[in-house]
């Protein structure tokens, strides 16, 4: 079965990619694992941030080699997990004695989190303590960093619409004038459609209707349209558009004007 795969180490890496989610490399928080027996320090270790996981049993390959008699060959494993409370997990590999977090069974197969201070065993009366410390003030500190440079990011773009309301003959610090909901466009190839105008302007916000102003002789469109959207901030938004190229003619676009009911007669001569 498929508990047996993972045991047996054939598939311990897939399963871990997808029991345990990966930390960003500057948000790993830093691991210190102290080895003691009977109280006296054996080795301590600070675990690899680029690591997911280290394996803890009999084999030699091992990362953390048991040696006492109840301990299995591929016994449990510690593994980072962003999910967890404080980043880190063990997982017991169905071993034949257990794994321990401050004297509880953990489940076979099952992550249990690992806090800071915790004392960790694996395999009965083994005399070795496994105990973890967990620093994650770099990570905060990391964090503070990147909430920096989202600050300046968000006033740098602060900045750009406020230089892009300059454009469309806004006073600074006014804003959108919401009577303006319509623009004029004009200059426009006289083969322009209603579709080709409206595929243009929709990049700037969804469009109400286009009413082409039609000469009074021929009855055929004379290259100019108003254009009615749905808000104002859309209308002074399509302003950008002024003096574009657009189907090898310069556009003109400009605000229309206060909102006003926009009938379909524009549609005809004046």
């Amino acid at each position: 079965g498929r508990g047996a795969e993972v045991t047996s180490g054939r598939q311990v890496s897939m399963w871990m990619s997808s029991t345990c989610k990966p930390f960003p490399l500057d948000a790993v928080p830093r691991v210190t694992l102290t080895v003691r027996r009977k109280g006296e320090i054996i080795e301590t270790r600070t675990l690899d941030a680029l690591r997911p996981f280290y394996t803890i049993g009999k084999f030699e390959s091992s990362d953390f080699v048991l040696a006492h008699p109840s301990s299995s060959r591929k016994h449990a494993l510690l593994a980072f997990d962003r999910d967890a409370p404080a980043g880190l997990v063990l997982i017991d590999l169905a071993s034949k004695a257990g794994s321990t977090v401050d004297g509880v069974s953990v489940r076979a197969l099952e992550p249990r989190d690992v806090s800071s201070g915790a004392e960790l065993a694996f395999g009965q009366g083994s005399s070795r303590m496994y105990c973890v410390e967990i620093d994650q003030s770099h990570v905060i500190r990391a964090l503070e960093e990147k909430s920096k440079r989202l600050g300046t990011e968000i006033a740098t773009m602060e900045k750009l619409v406020d230089n892009e309301s300059a454009l469309f003959g806004l006073a600074p610090g006014k804003g959108v004038d919401p009577e303006k909901v319509s623009v004029f466009v004009a200059n426009l190839p006289f083969e322009a459609e209603e579709e080709d105008v409206k595929d243009l302007l929709e990049a700037y916000g969804p469009v109400k209707r286009v009413n082409f102003l039609l000469d009074k002789t021929t009855n055929k469109p004379r290259g100019i349209c108003f254009v009615d959207f749905e808000s104002a901030e859309h209308a002074h938004a399509a302003v950008a558009l002024n003096g574009e190229e657009f189907l090898g003619r310069s556009l003109r676009v400009e605000l229309a004007g206060n909102k006003r009911d926009a009938q379909p007669t524009r549609r005809f001569a004046q």
